[in-house]
C-alpha cells in the first residue's frame, strides 16, 4: 500500500465541493487523517474568491501516476475545468505533495511537491496530520517546515464546521453508509 498526502483546494463554493473531494477521495483508497480546513486568500489573482485548503493522507494501492491521473477524474466529475491560467478559480484542486518518501522528477508530477517548501497553505496542513514526517530532499520534519511559516499567517482556521464535518463523513464511509444527511 502507498501513502500519499493530497491537498485539497477549492475556491468555488468551497465548502460543498471540499466535502464532495473528501468523498470521492474514499473511492480511490483509505483516507487515514484529515487536516484542518483553513480560509485562505488567493495567490496570483486578488479578485478571485478565498479558497478552502485542507490536506489528507491517502491510503492506495494506485502508484504515484495512476493517482494523479485518478485526482483528475474526480476534478472534473466535480466541474473543474483547467485553463492555461494557474490563478483560474476552481470547483477543486488535488495535488499529491508527498508520495510514500519518494522522489518523482517529472513533466507532468513533481514529488515532494515544491509548494510544501514555500507556501504556507501547503506547509501547514500536511504537517499537522504527520509533524515527524522527514522530507525526502530537504531533510526537515513537516513540523520544522511547517515553523517556518509562523502559526496561522496565511488565513483563519475553519474550526469545527468543514473538518468536523469531513470526519463525520469519512467515519459514515467506514461503517459503509453514503453521508446524504447532515449529522446532529
Amino acid at each position: 500500500m502507498n501513502r500519499a498526502y493530497i491537498l485539497i483546494g477549492s475556491n468555488v463554493q468551497k465548502k460543498a465541493n471540499y466535502q464532495r473531494a473528501l468523498r470521492r477521495l474514499t473511492a480511490i483508497g483509505n483516507v487515514l487523517a484529515i487536516s484542518s480546513v483553513y480560509e485562505t486568500a488567493p495567490i496570483g489573482n486578488k479578485a478571485s474568491a478565498s479558497f478552502y485548503n485542507g490536506a489528507v493522507l491517502l491510503e492506495t494501492e494506485l502508484g504515484a501516476f495512476p493517482l494523479k491521473r485518478a485526482l483528475r477524474i474526480i476534478e472534473s466529475q466535480l466541474g473543474r475545468v483547467r485553463t492555461e491560467n494557474p490563478y483560474a478559480a476552481r470547483t477543486v484542486d488535488l495535488d499529491i505533495v508527498l508520495f510514500n518518501h519518494d522522489t518523482i522528477n517529472d513533466e507532468d508530477l513533481h514529488v515532494p511537491a515544491p509548494l510544501v517548501l514555500q507556501e504556507a497553505f501547503v506547509a501547514l496542513p500536511i504537517a499537522e496530520i504527520s509533524p515527524q514526517y522527514v522530507h525526502p530532499t530537504d531533510g526537515r520534519t513537516l513540523a520544522e517546515i511547517a515553523r517556518t511559516f509562523g502559526k496561522h499567517p496565511f488565513g483563519i482556521r475553519i474550526e469545527a464546521t468543514a473538518t468536523a464535518r469531513a470526519k463525520q463523513i469519512m467515519h459514515r464511509k467506514v461503517e459503509g453508509a453514503l453521508p446524504h444527511a447532515r449529522a446532529s
